[in-house]
């Protein structure tokens, strides 16, 4: 920026740096250095070299069922500011800048403000903290200097409400539809593909992470495997991951747990959960199946990892079967895994084993299982990233990366009963490593596992 720019922008806000109680409340027991986020920032300016990025921070409170505020994780993934609240970070890619903006905030909030202040944040590697007010008239006069300039969103592909009809919940859609407002002939794109280019590959201090994320959240798994033959309905075995989670360090659960059981583990009914007050709660069953699907939140990261068990604590023939074969596929899938693999190599791999297997299966839910899993083929297979959130970008990466961390979920449905499984996996140069670590594989072993006593 020319300094008569920086004059004109002073002479309105001045510029700024963090008061010291952002600073430790922000970044208090950080995953990753600070220099990290301004690499991060670094990247995203030589990607989005000619426009404009606005990145907000969550302008709402915690709602009443999370255990905490939970930050706007591409905000997190470039600032480290974990109770930022009403903040807009701008990295102004012509000019090689990254500005935040800052709202007053009132009442007890305001231990949380950032206050504006002359100087460059060097703890932050910042270029300058300003008002919040300032914001149109920074891109108003970007604008002027260069009106085919775009502005980047983290996202615009969500759905908006018809013409003519203001958003008016989604936080992207508002953000596009004020831009146009304000600056009709604006051009807006997404960043969505840039970010999460950044966000697929895990760096040293975030791998580092996950694995005690991994590590607690397999801790969780192995409690609620324990808890159901101990239980009488889902809440119970809810209730004893969440507890596993916050005794084992963590902050909570990375997600409400899913622990559903019978007809309520068959996707996609399982998703009816997110509408249900009871979170579709039932009574444990013998002779049904439960889909335990859980993760342990810690430094911002969180985990995703699950298993299928049977509610008696003993599979059928039929169950064991078609769960041994579902095993071995996903250990072929797991052993295909490196760097320049395709997701659809690490498919095929399972599929072949299906194939090799299914000769030699001997009870209806087997032969099914295997008919299930080849027609279906990967259509109920996941494989996305594990980092800042629970699954991260929804679509399978095309080719895995060294420094990737997924979660490998295979999954299918035969004769209305749910069969899934999930690890955290690294990807390797040579292969892959297990980030949720000890937990059992083959039905003999799930059944162990559940007649372990929990620890005292």
């Amino acid at each position: 920026m020319r300094r008569r720019q920086w004059l004109e922008l002073a002479t309105v806000v001045g510029t700024a740096s963090l008061v010291p109680t952002m600073v430790l409340a922000g970044q208090e027991s950080q995953a990753v250095p600070s220099r990290e986020y301004q690499a991060r920032r670094d990247r995203v300016t030589e990607r989005l070299s000619d426009g404009i990025l606005l990145v907000p921070s969550r302008f709402e409170l915690k709602s009443e069922d999370q255990h905490g505020f939970f930050q706007n994780p591409d905000f997190y993934y470039l600032s480290g500011l974990g109770n930022a609240l009403r903040t807009v970070l701008v990295i102004d890619g012509p000019r090689h800048r990254s500005l935040l903006f800052v709202a007053s905030l009132p009442g007890p909030l305001a231990r949380w403000a950032i206050t504006p202040r002359s100087g460059r944040n060097d703890s932050l590697g910042l270029d300058g903290v300003v008002s919040w007010d300032s914001l149109p008239g920074y891109l108003g006069g970007r604008l002027r200097e260069r009106p085919e300039l775009p502005i980047y969103l983290t996202d615009t592909t969500r759905a908006e409400p018809p013409a003519g009809i203001p958003p008016t919940y989604d936080p992207i859609a508002l953000w596009s539809a004020a831009l146009r407002q304000r600056f009709p002939s604006l051009a807006i794109r997404s960043a969505r593909g840039v970010l999460d280019g950044l966000r697929w590959i895990k760096s040293p201090a975030e791998i580092a992470v996950l694995r005690r994320v991994g590590a607690l959240s397999a801790e969780a798994l192995r409690t609620a495997l324990r808890t159901v033959p101990l239980a009488r309905r889902q809440r119970a075995v809810e209730a004893a991951v969440v507890a596993r989670c916050v005794q084992g360090g963590g902050e909570g659960p990375s997600f409400w747990p899913w622990t559903m059981t019978g007809p309520n583990a068959v996707l996609p009914g399982t998703f009816a959960s997110f509408g249900d007050y009871h979170h579709l709660d039932r009574p444990l069953q013998a002779g049904e199946l439960i889909r335990l699907d859980v993760g342990c939140d810690l430094l911002h990261y969180r985990g995703d990892v699950g298993r299928t068990a049977p509610v008696s604590g003993r599979f059928s023939a039929g169950q064991r079967e078609a769960w041994e074969l579902l095993i071995a596929a996903y250990q072929a899938g797991l052993s295909r895994m490196g760097d320049g693999v395709t997701s659809a190599d690490v498919i095929r791999a399972s599929l072949e084993r299906v194939r090799g297997l299914r000769d030699g299966l001997k009870t209806s839910l087997g032969r099914n299982a295997a008919i299930a899993l080849l027609t279906q083929g990967a259509e109920s297979w996941q494989l996305h990233g594990v980092g800042l959130e629970s699954a991260e970008s929804g679509a399978r990466p095309d080719v895995l990366r060294t420094g990737m961390v997924l979660a490998f979920e295979p999954g299918l449905t035969v004769d209305g009963q749910a069969f899934y499984l999930e690890d955290m996996v690294l990807v390797r140069g040579d292969g892959s490593d297990i980030l949720t670590p000890g937990l059992p594989y083959g039905a003999d072993e799930i059944e162990r596992a559940m007649k372990a006593q929990p620890p005292r």
